[in-house]
């Protein structure tokens, strides 16, 4: 009788550790499962849903986008520059308007480029971005050592 239990017990444990078996001993072999395939490790976020683990910072070029409004400029030389998604800018004195120059800009690492359209000429500004957050802009205008401070807008 104990041949027989160790038999059957030997029977179920092979069973289910082919993928067989069940309640009560073994079953009738059923056919190979396959060989399960590599996956690779799901990235986070990877569903196409936001993640908040998953959540990738800003480039440069993303922050800048938006208004932005020059701190302790001296009087008469307060303005605004608001960068378009484009690439488009545009550079005003805050209290007109009608008096900003449009342009295109490009950043590539910490330098940033605005060429701005003058009738015939181009102006083309380059600059050294000491400090780019969400909140506020610092850089320095190609050979100059006053840095300009800029904070977001909207």
């Amino acid at each position: 009788m104990r041949q027989v239990l160790v038999t059957m017990f030997t029977a179920v444990l092979i069973g289910n550790s082919m993928g067989c078996g069940g309640k009560g001993g073994p079953t009738a072999p059923s056919s190979p499962s396959p060989s399960p395939t590599p996956t690779k490790p799901e990235l986070p976020g990877a569903s196409g849903r936001p993640s908040v683990e998953s959540k990738q910072p800003l480039s440069p070029s993303e922050k800048l986008v938006g208004k932005w409004e020059r701190k302790n400029a001296p009087k008469g030389e307060e303005e605004v520059m608001e960068f378009m998604k484009d690439g488009k800018v545009i550079i005003g004195p805050v209290s007109k308007k009608e008096d900003a120059l449009k342009g295109k800009y490009k950043i590539e690492g910490n330098k940033l480029t605005i060429i701005l359209d003058e009738g015939k000429d181009e102006i083309k500004d380059e600059s050294t971005i000491l400090k780019l957050t969400d909140t506020e802009l610092i850089y320095a205008l190609e050979g100059s050592k006053n840095p300009r401070t800029y904070t977001r807008v909207k």
